[in-house]
Formats: structure tokens, sequence, C-alpha cells
């Protein structure tokens, strides 16, 4: 008769857990690289999505991509100090189509594109003593590799014109009283909901 398989110490189950957990580290695990063999796409127009007419390449405004890019993350790697993320800032899904007006018969003047960015986020981040406002740029990136924005567009209210900044009227603002993105800008952004810059980001 055979014996049976006895069960393996308790201690090597536990250097197992260990070791496999070490090898886990979410900071390098948990980006999503499922789409990267992808190319990234976009509809042009609404009459592109019915018959789901996908473009991998497509040029408007300063959004020029003349030759078929991947989608999302393409490369990993970290320091002691650090964790490294290069990707096109593109996602997986299918972007656009993006419009100026709700009834959809204004282009977007600008489509998004490859950035080929490189990200450098610490493994042990510190909170700064001193607070600041996040900038009109990205104020983070996520998991695909596509940039997050806050909620402000780039207006707020002006108090020595006693009125609103907007795009027609000259005014920044002063950056405290801030208008929200998509309650005045939500007609240019696309279902995702995406939103392109001048300098071909994406909002996701």
């Amino acid at each position: 008769m055979k014996s049976p398989l006895s069960s393996p110490p308790a201690s090597i189950l536990l250097l197992s857990l260990i070791t496999t957990s070490a090898l886990a580290d979410p900071r390098l695990t948990s980006w999503y690289t499922a789409d990267s063999g992808q190319y990234a796409r976009i509809y042009q127009t609404t009459a592109a999505e019915s018959p789901r007419t996908a473009a991998t390449t497509w040029t408007r405004g300063q959004g020029t991509q003349s030759a078929p890019t991947y989608a999302g993350v393409s490369q990993l790697s970290s320091s002691a100090n650090w964790v490294y993320i290069r990707a096109t800032g593109l996602a997986g899904h299918i972007m656009g189509p993006w419009y100026l007006d709700t009834a959809k018969s204004q282009n977007f003047p600008n489509f998004p594109a490859n950035n080929a960015k490189l990200y450098r986020i610490p493994r042990t981040p510190a909170i700064p003593g001193t607070k600041a406002l996040t900038g009109l740029g990205a104020a983070g990136y996520m998991v695909n590799g596509v940039s997050i924005f806050d909620s402000r567009d780039a207006f707020s209210y002006a108090s020595g014109n006693s009125t609103d900044a907007t795009p027609v009227n000259g005014l920044t603002g002063d950056g405290v009283w801030n208008r929200d993105g998509y309650h005045n800008e939500g007609a240019t952004f696309n279902p995702a909901p995406t939103y392109t810059l001048t300098n071909g980001f994406t909002v996701n």
C-alpha cells in the first residue's frame, strides 16, 4: 500500500506566501496591460459609430496619428524608489467622436494622439507639508496609462471684473471659484466620457 503524501510544514507554506506577496507588488502588478497589444482606435464622426468603422490613423488640429500606435501601457520598470510607466496616453476602448455642440454638427478642433509619455511615480509617496492646488495639466494616471484631470476647466470667477471668466470674454479668473468642466463643456466629451485637449491628451 502506498503511504499517503504528507503535508508540507507550516513554515514552508508561510515562506511561500511571504515570497508570493513580495513578488506581487501592486505598484507594479496593478497596471492594466491586457489591451496593450492592440492599436488605439477612434470614431471620427457619429456616422462611423453605427457600422463600427473605427480608424487607427487620423488627423485633426494638433492631434495627428499618421501611423497606427498601440493603446495603453507599453512598458513597466522600477528601481528601489520609483516605478516607471511608458504609455501612449490612448485608451484601449474605441474613443470618440468629439464635437463642440450637443447637436453634433461642429467638429471638435483636435484629436488625441500618441504622447509617448514616460511617467515616474514614487514607490513610497510622501505627503507634502505645504499643500498646493493641482494645475491644469494631468493630475494623475489611470491603470491604463490615460491621464486624469481634475473637474475644472480653465476658467473661474474674476472678482476684479465681477463676472465669470469664459472662453469669449478674454478673462481667466482668480482660480478660487472655478467652473466645472463637464457642466460647461460636456458637449465636447465623448460617451466614455473622454475629452481631447489641444496637446492631444485624453481624459477618461
